[in-house]
């Protein structure tokens, strides 16, 4: 391999040269051609760009339109005991009907004796149409499978949709306690920067992970922003709403079992976050936030806090305000929740080539309003995308790796996981040489992270979608 030494005032011409060279290589620019995620499109002209987009509609046609009376359903945790269910009934609200929306459900093996009424509401951002419908399932009522040990795993079995318009398939979930699993093997699965059709293949990977897939024990999905990339498609009147009906429901099949918790990224930002807000309401105030934009909450025995970079995180505003004050708490209960991560979307450490100003300008703003904090309350873990690769750092502050292993780390680790499939394709541009980096995945490959908690190690492995096989393998360990 050449090993390359380039000056700071270098790198910006390198990574445009680097564009050039992956786009203009190939006889024919297209949709198909894009490397680099939006750091690519971001140098290209505006009537280059504008080309693409429509050719970005042609090849990403509105699936027809199902009839299934429960669309997108998924679920996500709802405080303490509770266990929201979303999902879309494609009627149309202005047809003059009634909506007698809810869900039954009863422990695993039993009668659905259970029935909660759900809230329908609609929103109209991207010509949507149809109506959402949510409802929380009281968790309390269901018993813990292993009544004479802890930690308690909750089977229950539900189903949901409308008396006026038909219900969905009886569906199966087994919800998670608090703290750490008495044997290793519950996993989280992390994802990044992932639409439809380009994340199909991460769905199915995950899929196979679940519950009677044999391949292993995913109990969540995390999604660290960037999510369906609606905002890509549409005419000028931005009816794109297609795109959100079609991402949940190819995700149903992962999140109608599991719950599925997110963090906003840049591509949600359009009509401000209303497809987001509307799709996948998270418990902010369960974590004494006042903004669905960023929450917490303590899963398998690691605290996760979810935050939004797409929102003022400097000093002294009211996200940093609450992220302290929630970081601090977390940091207090190690001994029954001993692992504290964070999700977000943007890095605070990234080394790719083509997305240089992000890595450098953009990082180091970030780091200047967050990284003390992370250090301050030994968090173990960031976890980001915005990036369309995957990388992984040392321990590292300040821009220094503390340790080249994870053993009794003094610094957080910062993960970039933003490949699971996205339409502007991924990038497998990497600076040489960086100091602080452990590994990295130089291909336009998908992928996905799994995060394996036990008491005294957190295990982490990055997947590739299309082969099912561990491309990369670390575990912070705590003695």
């Amino acid at each position: 391999m050449v090993s390359l030494s380039v000056t700071t005032v270098m790198k910006p011409f390198l990574a445009t040269f680097a564009t050039l060279l992956l786009v203009f290589g190939t006889t024919r620019v297209s949709t198909h051609d894009l490397v680099g995620g939006g750091c690519l499109l971001a140098r290209f002209p505006d009537d280059l760009l504008q080309q693409l987009k429509q050719e970005s509609n042609f090849l990403y046609p509105p699936s027809p339109p199902s009839h299934a009376p429960v669309q997108g359903l998924h679920l996500a945790l709802e405080g303490s005991e509770g266990l929201r269910v979303t999902w879309m009934n494609p009627a149309r609200p202005s047809i003059g009907g009634k909506f007698y929306p809810q869900c039954m459900f009863g422990p695993e093996g039993s009668n659905l004796s259970h029935v909660v009424s759900a809230h329908f509401y609609t929103y109209t951002a991207g010509m949507f149409a149809h109506v959402l419908n949510t409802a929380v399932l009281d968790l309390s009522v269901i018993p813990c499978v292993n009544k004479t040990s802890s930690p308690c795993v909750k089977a229950l079995a539900y189903q949901c949709g409308d008396k006026a318009f038909g219900f969905g398939d009886v569906l199966h979930a087994n919800i998670q306690d608090k703290v750490v699993p008495l044997t290793p093997g519950p996993q989280f699965a992390v994802i990044g920067d992932m639409g439809v059709p380009h994340g199909l293949k991460t769905i199915d990977s995950i899929a196979s992970r679940m519950s009677g897939g044999g391949l292993g024990e995913v109990e969540m999905l995390l999604h660290a922003g960037d999510i369906t990339y609606a905002n890509h498609y549409g005419t000028k009147t931005h009816n794109n709403s297609y795109v959100w009906v079609e991402y949940m429901n190819a995700l149903q099949s992962v999140v109608g079992k599991v719950p599925y918790m997110t963090a906003p990224g840049n591509h949600e930002a359009q009509f401000e976050f209303a497809a987001y807000l509307n799709w996948l309401p998270m418990p902010n105030k369960a974590s004494s936030s006042d903004s669905p934009f960023w929450f917490s909450f303590d899963y398998l025995g690691v605290h996760v806090l979810s935050f939004s970079t797409e929102h003022d995180f400097t000093p002294n505003s009211t996200q940093h305000r609450w992220i302290e004050q929630d970081l601090k708490r977390a940091n207090g209960n190690r001994a029954r929740v001993p692992w504290l991560v964070v999700i977000g979307h943007r890095p605070l450490y990234c080394s790719s080539l083509i997305c240089w100003e992000r890595c450098h300008d953009e990082a180091t703003t970030f780091r200047s309003n967050l990284e003390e904090l992370l250090y301050q309350y030994r968090v173990d873990a960031m976890i980001t995308g915005h990036n369309h690769q995957y990388e992984r750092s040392y321990p590292v502050y300040l821009g220094k790796a503390t340790q080249k292993n994870y053993i009794n780390p003094q610094a957080p680790v910062y993960i970039v996981d933003g490949a699971a499939g996205n339409p502007e394709l991924n990038d497998p541009t990497f600076e040489p040489g960086v100091e602080w980096r452990g590994n990295d995945e130089p291909s336009m490959a998908t992928g996905f992270l799994l995060m394996t908690p036990s008491q005294s190690q957190l295990k982490f492995d990055y997947v590739l979608s299309d082969t099912d096989k561990v491309f990369d393998s670390f575990t912070i360990v705590r003695k």
